[in-house]
């Protein structure tokens, strides 16, 4: 007896210990799914307890969810396992929530689930908080922007099952607030995850842009350098100094644009000085390899810098190329900053929201 008495405290605990809470991307599956030869009741906390009458006997099952596989689920401990085949997901039709398992059309009972309705709040505040962070990033790649759409559609999800709990209830109020700030939350989305290639294609350009720019500091320290030993003409040297001052300038407004955290002009500031600068440096450059009366700039004789010089305009040319893809591509990096800032007000907004909901 008490052998049997422990092997049923240690199956329970089993149960209980590997029970997982059903993600929030599949908040639609919880509820008590009904039809003439089965019954289904699926809980948040991932509990399930399966009963079937089928060929004159009755299968019953209890256990916790182990994991989901596309739209189908496994249910048990260790390696004893049983698949529910899921041909219809959770959709609803009219009223009624249908869902499709093991061949067996099944209806949910309760669909309110009033229950659940604290649970699903919680679950959408810990996506608020998975957004507001995401959008903090200044790591943006390509995962970085799948992890957005996951974490839009787990949102979307889980707000329906909240609005429809919601819906004639004495918080319409604070539902219509919500739906107005959700409007928002998913416009600016959309258009975060269609600036996907040209986020990607501008950061690529800016890292290398930004990788260009100690060799060029270097390079023109050692020119200037040259300029002091070599009896050059004392104003090149004040004019090739200053372009040690635009490369320090360049590399200021680079770290700018990609801290994340810069105001709209600051960036718009940012990307117009590095696209003048650039310019700047190559003109300057190139009318002292050659002198510009106009413009008062001697031409640099001395063989050694000039060697220096033709050597850093060749270069140069790779720099204004880069410049150029930056600011063709800055004005939908412009509406992604935007819509990012936004987004990172929005989540909080809601989260304010969502939290009076609970109340």
């Amino acid at each position: 007896m008490k052998f049997k008495l422990i092997v049923i405290l240690l199956f329970s605990f089993l149960l209980l210990s590997c029970g997982k809470p059903v993600p929030a991307e599949k908040l639609s599956y919880v509820g008590d799914w009904q039809s003439k030869e089965m019954n289904l009741l699926i809980l948040q906390d991932g509990s399930v307890s399966y009963k079937r009458l089928k060929n004159g006997s009755t299968v019953t099952l209890n256990g916790p969810i182990k994991e989901f596989n596309g739209d189908n689920f496994s249910v048990g401990i260790l390696f004893l396992n049983t698949t529910f085949y899921v041909t219809e997901a959770p959709v609803k039709k009219g009223n009624t929530w249908m869902m499709t398992v093991d061949g067996v059309r099944l209806t949910k009972h309760n669909p309110d689930a009033s229950t659940s309705y604290d649970y699903t709040v919680q679950q959408i505040q810990t996506l608020l908080k998975l957004s507001k962070s995401l959008h903090e990033k200044t790591n943006i790649d390509k995962k970085y922007f799948s992890q957005i759409s996951k974490n839009v559609s787990s949102y979307k999800t889980t707000a329906t099952t909240i609005h429809e709990a919601l819906e004639g209830s004495k918080k319409i109020d604070s539902l219509s607030r919500v739906r107005t700030l959700e409007t928002r939350f998913f416009e600016n989305s959309n258009t975060i995850l269609r600036s996907q290639e040209n986020v990607i294609y501008f950061n690529s350009n800016l890292t290398k842009f930004e990788s260009l720019i100690p060799d060029f500091i270097t390079q023109t320290d050692e020119m200037i350098d040259l300029t002091a030993r070599g009896k050059v003409n004392a104003y090149s040297v004040y004019i090739l100094t200053r372009q040690l001052f635009l490369f320090q300038r360049l590399k200021t407004n680079i770290e700018i644009l990609k801290s994340g955290t810069a105001t709209d002009k600051q960036y718009i500031a940012s990307m117009d000085r590095i696209g003048r600068d650039t310019v700047l440096i190559i003109r300057v450059m190139t009318d002292s390899s050659r002198g510009n009366k106009k413009l008062r700039i001697p031409k640099v004789t001395n063989k050694r810098v000039r060697a220096k010089l033709i050597s850093i305009i060749k270069n140069l040319l790779e720099l204004r190329t880069i410049a150029g893809n930056l600011l063709e591509r800055s004005p939908q990096l412009f509406e992604y900053e935007v819509s990012k800032r936004d987004l990172i007000e929005i989540t909080d907004s809601l989260q304010e929201e969502y939290l009076q909901l609970l109340k």
